[in-house]
């Protein structure tokens, strides 16, 4: 028997209740340092010392009042914000010894913000959080980045925030840390003790001192006449000089002159209401240069839902020879139309991927099928070894034969997840609802291991809508569960209920015995759910037997092992809370047998987990801490960190336990 009591000579911490769900133990690792990835300053810099000055002088302000220092450089595209705060980080990083982090609030020329959570969750990785010890909401990322930023030293750039609420969100705690936002315009909204400074264009002098020290990095000078006219075109925006200057470099004296001529005859006249506009007529003449297979690949590439994608994918949108294909990216990035990294990896500037969607009109049906078909075939490649679940779409019926890794294959659905996310709404735009349904339902490995939870529902419903269109059942069913999965993940009991009734109604429509099982044994797991939300004993209880009604009712229409495996492990779960450690007992001891000789390694961990629960609620005090320790070596092999600290936990939680 175990007597739930502390007594003899005891110290350190100890915990005492009826029964613990789940037990997290943070130990501060003290100070920590992470990789600086804010943009590279501008080369050439000039006529920026108002703006740094005021920023040092911030900073002295907050720090003497014991408060972080927040701040928001604002003015119009293209005049030097993001230059500016890039410049003044690279003098200063040193004095941010936890961290300098770097995220991209939005996209300003298409008007798409990056959601809350998901930016929030870009800042806590960067500081060294685990995708394991994620939280899930918005509200608790943000939470976890206030808790993280205490006491030390971190520096947040806010690049393209569009609303003060994207903002409202970093505020760290720290006295230490500073906040520094980047915009188009000061925020309205925005918070009394956020230090706005504007970012001016620059003055004549200090545009003319631009375009020579610009020119001069490549060995090339232009005239007093011809620096004049790129200073009057540019209208003091930094962006504007360095795109001109940047046709110069390299330019024959014949094409320079003719550069020169167009720039001054059309002029930057629109810059003062639209950057854009600006940066258009650059474009203009980039695009105006260019040869017909280039120009056409330009038009091509201009349909791909994001900004950066790999050659593989651009030979398979241009078609033709790849040579021929590779030939027209390297004339693009000639042009400055698009960059490539040190991978190969080309990436659309925000606002020529906008000019070349102009120029390129109504994306052609077949085109979008070509783009979401890719992405399609290897979504599904690699998410086939992220695990065996059962699914729908006619590609995984096809065996197939590529060697991955499981590393491999989430760092290429997580470094396309963006694409991924655009791709499903290309789909559903170019009207081609059988692939958005297939692609979301290959979505849900990547989303489910990286708690992606804002876009899982925003794809999700757009793959349910999609299930629909076409009128297969068994599609709807899939999306519904997915969709469940989603609002599980985030805590929304309610909605991933209703999902998971809507699927179980649909499996039973057509008779899909596994959608019937697996629908049911989710419904079982959000009553254990709600156990975790009630301190009331009954009600606890209450949830627990409900859970054990559905899991009885999965149980009915299972016809497979593995299913009856993991409906022991969900039964023993709710038999723990209703304190029956011997029937629990009797549940996990078949379901570790069955998992046993398989690869399944995380589940072969959750069983000893729950055996360690139920062997301590009998009192066998040494089994229990066998089962914990085997399981907290099963959770290292696998990666699952957070599941490792909590059998860790527990482990040493018994030292504490009299007999």
């Amino acid at each position: 028997m175990v007597s739930n009591q502390a007594s003899g000579n005891i110290s350190g911490t100890v915990v005492q209740a009826g029964y613990i769900e789940r037990l997290t133990i943070q130990v501060d690792s003290g100070r920590y340092r992470v990789g600086n990835e804010t943009p590279a300053a501008p080369s050439c810099f000039v006529n920026r010392d108002a703006v740094r000055r005021k920023i040092d002088e911030r900073i002295e302000l907050a720090r003497a009042a014991d408060k972080p220092a927040l701040m928001f450089l604002y003015g119009p595209g293209g005049v030097g914000k993001t230059g500016a705060a890039a410049y003044w980080v690279e003098q200063h990083t040193a004095e941010f010894p936890d961290g300098v982090v770097y995220v991209k609030l939005a996209d300003p020329e298409r008007q798409v913000l990056e959601s809350a959570g998901e930016a929030l969750g870009a800042a806590l990785r960067k500081l060294g959080v685990s995708e394991a010890d994620l939280l899930a909401t918005t509200e608790d990322r943000a939470a976890q980045l206030r808790a993280l930023c205490r006491d030390k030293k971190v520096l947040l750039l806010l690049d393209d925030a569009a609303n003060a609420a994207q903002l409202a969100y970093f505020r760290p705690t720290g006295r230490g840390c500073v906040l520094l936002g980047a915009g188009r315009w000061r925020p309205s909204g925005l918070s009394p003790d956020f230090f706005g400074i504007e970012v001016p264009r620059l003055d004549i002098e200090f545009a003319h001192r631009l375009v020579g020290e610009l020119l001069a990095e490549h060995g090339r000078s232009v005239t007093a006449e011809e620096s004049a006219v790129i200073v009057q075109a540019a209208k003091g925006f930094p962006i504007a000089i360095e795109l001109i200057v940047s046709r110069l470099i390299g330019a024959s004296d014949r094409q320079r002159a003719r550069l020169l001529r167009g720039i001054a005859d059309r002029g930057w006249d629109a810059l003062a209401k639209n950057d854009k506009l600006l940066l258009t007529a650059h474009l203009d003449m980039a695009y105006d240069q260019l040869d017909a297979d280039a120009a056409a690949a330009y038009r091509v590439l201009a349909a791909h839902p994001g900004r950066s994608f790999e050659t593989e994918l651009a030979e398979h949108m241009v078609g033709g020879d790849p040579e021929d294909v590779a030939d027209a990216l390297e004339l693009l990035c000639d042009a400055h139309l698009l960059t490539v990294d040190d991978n190969g990896r080309f990436h659309f500037h925000d606002l020529a991927h906008a000019h070349a969607r102009s120029k390129a009109g109504p994306i052609p049906s077949e085109l979008a099928w070509r783009i979401v078909d890719w992405y399609l075939r290897y979504t599904v490649t690699f998410d086939r070894v992220l695990s065996d679940r059962p699914r729908s779409g006619p590609l995984y019926q096809v065996e197939s034969n590529v060697e991955v890794t499981r590393t491999a294959a989430l760092a290429w659905l997580e470094r396309e997840r963006v694409n991924l996310a655009g791709a499903v709404k290309l789909a559903e735009a170019a009207g081609q609802a059988d692939l958005a349904w297939q692609l979301c339902e290959a979505l849900w490995g990547l989303y489910h291991l990286h708690g992606h939870y804002e876009d899982w529902i925003d794809t999700h419903q757009v793959g349910l809508v999609a299930a629909r269109r076409c009128g297969n059942v068994e599609a709807e069913m899939r999306m519904e569960s997915q969709l469940g999965s989603a609002h599980l993940g985030l805590g929304e009991l309610d909605k991933a209920l209703e999902c998971f009734r809507n699927s179980h109604g649909l499996a039973v429509a057509i008779g899909h015995r596994q959608g019937q099982e697996s629908s049911l044994e989710w419904q079982g797991k959000i009553e254990l759910r709600r156990v975790l939300a009630q301190e009331d004993v009954e009600l606890r209880r209450g949830h627990a037997r409900e859970a054990l009604r559905c899991f009885d009712l999965a149980w009915a229409v299972a016809d497979d092992p593995r299913e009856f495996a993991l409906l022991r492990l969900q039964r023993c779960r709710a038999l723990l809370v209703l304190v029956e450690f011997a029937a629990a007992r009797d549940e996990i001891v078949p379901a570790g047998e069955y998992f046993e000789p398989t690869a399944e390694t995380d589940n072969k961990a959750k069983c000893g987990l729950e055996s360690g629960r139920a062997l301590a609620g009998l009192g066998e005090i040494d089994a229990a801490r066998t089962a914990f320790a085997t399981a907290e070596r099963l959770f290292a092999e696998d990666g699952s960190e957070s599941q490792r600290r909590i059998a860790e936990g527990l482990r040493l939680q018994l030292d504490n336990v009299q007999e």
